[in-house]
């Protein structure tokens, strides 16, 4: 063998060879299988960005082009004769203009500052994009990018207050989407262009809750948009990039200067000429010129009526039933929509009602009080803790306010906090509320919920809000028109007022003892309870009570649904209905629709406070057509409205009867227990109206009378110019004589108690009396006759004439006293009578409210505050 050193030599270099060859080998393969891995990566990292940018794309919202809108628009509300009441706002405030009513040069002052290559680019500026790169990069200051196009997708399709890279990326492809699309629609790129400028100028955000450059226009300079001059154009213009820094009224500085910038850039661009430049920017005076036009924020800030209250309770009700959307979805509906809600409002009328609520001498003196609700918003200056609160009191005067929330101050504020926000809101008490309705329809026409300056929105409204007892209003509803509708009894049916127990309860007239037998109709003008009692109960406490159902009112708890407290069930269905004696109390809205259905011949609507509501295209959405149901005969009505006119000429609603005019009225009063609630429910032949009276918390009232004279100024100044019009009797309906005890003809000799009144035909037969005939029958003629303690006398055989009492007597006088407003001394009136409703079934709690346990009540609710540290206080804006 060769063991040479050469041969050893080309041995290891032959090994090393081999070693760097299969290395070498080795090597390419790895970067073979790297180039392979980067290239497959590549390819999942390429697919994984398309898809991700496809997934963002498909994921962007579809909208139409042309459909490209302002999205936020005011509703308006008008009368019934077709005048604007106001206009419902959502964050913003804007009127929509078109680009033909915009000047030139303030569309050149936008373009000028927001996007100068707005007029050749596809939708997104690729010059604007590199230029921001590079000066955001370079710069202390930050720029924009997005072109005009891409802030009307952002504004009306994206509505977001921020983009993220997605939103961004989505914001890019609508935009050439977009414009692509415009130019195919409308023709030309000169056409998209103007329709996106369009949607762009009114939809700009330019402080002060103001969306678009009419609205600016109004407020910065109280002129339309059309009169904006090149100076004005450019403050306007230089708002957009900072709305809250920007604002000429807030920073005027800052403003300035770039409202040079503005105008730099449009000379720049050849929009403006030397001179116009120099002209404009020489004008200093433009910020003087600037008003703050108040008329232009208050639809943002203003506090509505009661009716237009109720109206948007109602009108939000019935879209979201219509449509199948939220309530929160109706609100935001009729507030950002654009609608225009037909309202049944008579200006004039509410005009009338409201300058008596206000007027203070229409109502008591004797008992008046202050409620006073003082809200704060409080900050602590160490910690930066922000607090809301609340506090209510009482005075007897409204110079002893201040002094009094001097006193709230100091007990809210600790040490090293201050006050920055508050509001007081004074209640004076006792308080009222009314409604008016057109009786034929159901249109409310006017209505109140409290006597004072109104200070909040959707806040208590006390005509529809609260639940009172309506006392003797409801002998009307539960015990006479049940039964002269079934035919138990007629006007002049005699029922023999004296002690009466059914079931344990036993009823108790205002008056001292009993009146003896006293027909249908005595026993409607004198208010009396025990005869109305007996009279339900005899008609059937079940059917009066489907009759009372059947009148429309909701808040009728029915023995199917009763309220549970404890051991204890509560219902209506009881002895003492007819003297309202209820559960929760029923509403003014509900009394005056149930009223208004007697007026109507017996058809009862639902009341209303808009007839339709259409969408910006004149759409209908809603309509109200009334829809009548008959719940009473119409002969039965025209009884009861002839029986409830005694209650006005000679009853206890004197106070009602309308002073500068013959027109009649018809109607029935209320008083509960310890005067805490006042009423009358009435009607002409024209209109419905109902009124309440009383404390928020219930106390006795030191009047029973100003809750009829405030019903009479409404009503007066309501009808000082109409035509003399009666009451139409139905046909069916004859006067004739009858005995008042059994119904039938009269038997001379036999018969004593005849009555001459009112009847419905086939409700009296044609025979004779089976009663008095029958040879038995002066045990319950001995029952029929008079007590001993009543001086009618004796009446028997006497022929009772329509509308007086048994007795002859033209008119009870009521022993009370009262404090004559004007003098200070006591004064001897006729006295309203109380209606005694205690019974053992009804919840009466101490001190009268007839409220069950839990019941709200009517006061103003306290507020609920959430736990945050927002420094925007909750009662600024409390609904």
């Amino acid at each position: 063998m060769d063991y040479s050193h050469d041969r050893n030599i080309k041995q290891i270099k032959g090994s090393k060879w081999r070693t760097a060859k299969t290395r070498n080998k080795f090597m390419i393969l790895i970067a073979r299988l790297f180039f392979a891995l980067v290239i497959i990566f590549g390819f999942a990292l390429g697919g994984a960005v398309i898809g991700a940018y496809m997934g963002v794309v498909e994921s962007a919202p579809r909208r139409e082009a042309i459909a490209i809108t302002p999205t936020i628009y005011p509703s308006i509300i008008v009368d019934q004769q077709g005048r604007e009441i106001t206009r419902l706002t959502g964050e913003e405030n804007r009127e929509y203009v078109t680009i033909d009513r915009i000047p030139l040069h303030l569309q050149q002052a936008f373009i000028a500052i927001e996007d100068e290559r707005f007029m050749t680019h596809n939708g997104v500026d690729l010059r604007g994009m590199v230029r921001a790169l590079h000066h955001n990069l370079t710069e202390d200051t930050v720029q924009g990018a997005s072109t005009i196009t891409q802030q009307t997708i952002k504004n009306n399709v994206m509505g977001i207050p921020r983009n993220t890279l997605g939103t961004k990326i989505q914001e890019i492809y609508l935009a050439i989407v977009f414009e692509r699309d415009l130019v195919e629609l409308l023709g030309s790129r000169e056409a998209a262009k103007d329709h996106i400028l369009e949607v762009y100028l009114n939809t700009i955000n330019l402080h002060h809750g103001l969306r678009g450059v009419m609205t600016a226009a109004r407020y910065y300079f109280d002129k339309d948009v059309s009169e904006l001059t090149i100076s004005e154009s450019a403050v306007i213009a230089a708002i957009t990039q900072n709305p809250s820094r920007l604002s000429p009224i807030n920073n005027p500085e800052r403003n300035r200067a770039r409202k040079l910038l503005v105008l730099d850039n449009m000379l720049r661009l050849e929009f403006i000429t030397e001179e116009e430049h120099a002209y404009a920017a020489a004008d200093t005076d433009v910020y003087a010129r600037i008003v703050a036009n108040e008329r232009v924020t208050e639809q943002l800030n203003s506090v509505h009526s009661y009716f237009v209250d109720s109206l948007i309770q109602q009108v939000a009700t019935d879209l979201s039933e219509t449509f199948a959307v939220s309530r929160a979805e109706a609100f935001h509906w009729m507030h950002t929509g654009g609608l225009r809600i037909y309202a049944t409002k008579d200006s004039e009328m509410q005009a009338i009602m409201d300058a008596a609520f206000m007027d203070d001498t229409l109502f008591p003196t004797a008992g008046f009080s202050i409620d006073v609700h003082y809200y704060a918003s409080k900050r602590n200056t160490l910690t930066g803790r922000i607090e809301h609160v609340e506090r209510r009191g009482n005075v007897a005067r409204a110079d002893e306010i201040e002094p009094l929330i001097e006193v709230m101050r100091s007990q809210i504020l600790r040490d090293n906090e201050y006050i920055f926000a508050e509001r007081i809101v004074p209640i004076p008490q006792p308080q009222a509320a009314m409604v008016v309705m057109d009786w034929r329809t159901g249109h409310v026409k006017a209505i109140s919920g409290g006597r004072g300056e109104k200070m909040l929105n959707l806040g208590l409204n006390r005509a529809v809000d609260s639940r009172r007892q309506p006392g003797s209003v409801f002998k009307t509803i539960a015990s006479f028109a049940p039964a002269i509708d079934l035919g138990r009894v007629h006007a002049g049916t005699l029922i023999n007022d004296a002690p009466f127990t059914f079931e344990g309860y036993t009823p108790r007239n205002w008056y001292e003892g009993f009146w003896g037998p006293s027909s249908i109709r005595r026993g409607m003008a004198q208010s009396m309870n025990v005869l109305s009692v007996i009279n339900m109960i005899n008609t059937g406490i079940e059917d009066s009570f489907r009759y009372v159902l059947n009148f429309g009112f909701t808040t009728i708890v029915t023995p199917e649904n009763p309220v549970v407290r404890g051991n204890q069930v509560f219902h209506d269905m009881v002895p003492s209905l007819p003297l309202g004696g209820l559960t929760w109390g029923v509403t003014q809205l509900e009394l005056t629709a149930a009223f208004a259905a007697i007026a109507n011949d017996g058809q009862f609507n639902y009341a209303k406070f808009y007839t339709r509501v259409v969408d910006r295209e004149g759409r209908i959405l809603l309509e109200a057509v009334p829809v009548q149901r008959q719940i009473l005969r119409p002969q039965a009505a025209y009884i009861l409205t002839d029986m409830m006119r005694d209650v006005v000429t000679h009853g206890t609603g004197t106070h009602t009867r309308l002073r500068n005019t013959n027109i009649p009225v018809s109607g029935k009063t209320g008083t509960t227990t310890n005067t805490h609630d006042l009423m009358f429910t009435g009607y002409t032949p024209f209109l419905a109206a109902s009124i309440w009276m009383g404390y928020d918390q219930p106390e006795r009232l030191r009047t029973n009378t100003h809750h009829m004279l405030l019903w009479r100024e409404v009503m007066e100044g309501i009808h000082a110019d109409f035509e003399f019009r009666d009451f139409v009797q139905p046909s069916g309906i004859i006067r004739g004589t009858f005995c008042g005890i059994s119904g039938q003809r009269p038997v001379h000799g036999r018969c004593r108690q005849i009555v001459t009144d009112l009847f419905i035909v086939g409700d009296r037969t044609n025979e004779n009396c089976l009663v008095c005939t029958q040879e038995d029958f002066r045990p319950l003629l001995m029952m029929l006759e008079e007590p001993e303690d009543d001086a009618a006398g004796d009446n028997y055989g006497e022929d009772i004439s329509v509308g007086y009492p048994v007795n002859g007597d033209d008119i009870i006088e009521y022993n009370g006293t009262e404090v004559d407003d004007e003098t200070g001394q006591p004064q001897t009136i006729p006295n309203e009578p109380e209606d005694d409703i205690t019974q053992p079934p009804t919840w009466l709690p101490p001190g009268g409210t007839g409220l069950p346990p839990d019941h709200p009540g009517d006061a103003v609710p306290p507020v609920s505050y959430p736990e945050d540290d927002s420094d925007t206080p909750p009662w600024l804006n409390l609904t």
